[in-house]
């Protein structure tokens, strides 16, 4: 009690004391559970980032093993479109192989043509050549036809002069004798046209044979450049369908070492998302662990403001 003061007037100031030290004590409790609520709501919102957070970091660590799958099977892809390119450049190799043997196949069937006509023109020759034979073999025959009517007209001639000079008595005995001379010259003329004759005609059966053998080899070495011809045109059809066929196996290749390119490519990018996604996952994980953190501390804050509140409500009793 202040000097002055009447019992009265300390008992006011002192009920306004504690009216004042209770209107603050209630604000400080509304102020508590205002602080209270808040936490309340901090926390709620901690909880739901945490389960967001959670839900993103199951969510990346599921994208990050489809995307190691998916590596995987790019990666497997990568290997196959590679052996399919190198196969594809085997596959060029041959081709091209290929296209210069039916080329050189062409070109050797057209020489094996050309020396065929080479060899009908040659037959035709000595066909020509030994029907001309045959000709000059049949005029023989004529000229021997006619030495052996001078061989028989010489023997009519010798055959009348023997007579003759039988009749001249000793007179005609030399005429007689040039008369048998005569006669034997033109037996033994016949008898040479006679072979001469055999010989004619044996050549001209062989001739005949030949002419007739040439006959047919002609037609065989015409048939056979009819083949050939037909096999150079089947051979050029080949040669342009492999080639063809080749150019675009070179196409195939180079697309297919392109797309492998491509694909190894995509690998590399599919390796950087595996590892940005693995980086995700490790940041949501730290991420959750400041949230648990800070979720930790806000329920010590709320504790601490919980006894704050009751140590409040003691004082104000």
């Amino acid at each position: 009690m202040n000097d002055g003061q009447t019992p009265g007037e300390v008992t006011d100031t002192t009920d306004t004391a504690e009216q004042r030290v209770a209107a603050d004590g209630g604000h400080a409790h509304e102020a508590a559970d205002e602080v209270q609520l808040s936490l309340a709501d901090l926390q709620d919102s901690a909880e739901d980032i945490a389960a967001r957070i959670a839900d993103i970091r199951e969510g990346t660590q599921e994208q990050s093993e489809g995307i190691k799958q998916v590596a995987e099977e790019v990666s497997n892809l990568s290997a196959s479109v590679e052996e399919i390119a190198s196969s594809s450049e085997e596959v060029s190799s041959a081709a091209s192989e290929a296209r210069e043997l039916a080329q050189e196949g062409q070109e050797t069937a057209t020489e094996v043509s050309d020396s065929m006509e080479d060899v009908s023109e040659a037959a035709d020759e000595v066909a020509e050549n030994v029907r001309t034979i045959q000709q000059q073999v049949e005029e023989i025959d004529e000229i021997v036809d006619v030495i052996n009517d001078i061989a028989d007209q010489t023997n009519m001639l010798a055959l009348n002069a023997s007579i003759e000079a039988a009749r001249a008595g000793e007179a005609g005995e030399g005429f007689a004798v040039v008369a048998e001379e005569v006669k034997s010259l033109a037996e033994e003329s016949q008898d040479q046209a006679g072979r001469i004759e055999d010989m004619i005609a044996q050549i001209q059966e062989d001739t005949a044979v030949a002419v007739e053998s040439l006959d047919r080899n002609n037609e065989r070495v015409e048939e056979g450049i009819e083949n050939v011809e037909e096999s150079v045109e089947i051979l050029e059809d080949i040669h342009g369908v492999v080639e063809e066929v080749s150019d675009g196996i070179a196409e195939v290749a180079t697309a297919t070492d392109e797309q492998a390119a491509s694909t190894e490519e995509v690998a590399s990018m599919l390796d950087e998302s595996v590892t940005s996604a693995e980086d995700l996952t490790a940041e949501a994980d730290m991420v959750v662990d400041e949230v648990s953190r800070h979720s930790d501390e806000i329920d010590d804050l709320n504790r601490t403001v919980e006894d704050l509140l009751a140590e409040l409500a003691r004082t104000g009793n």
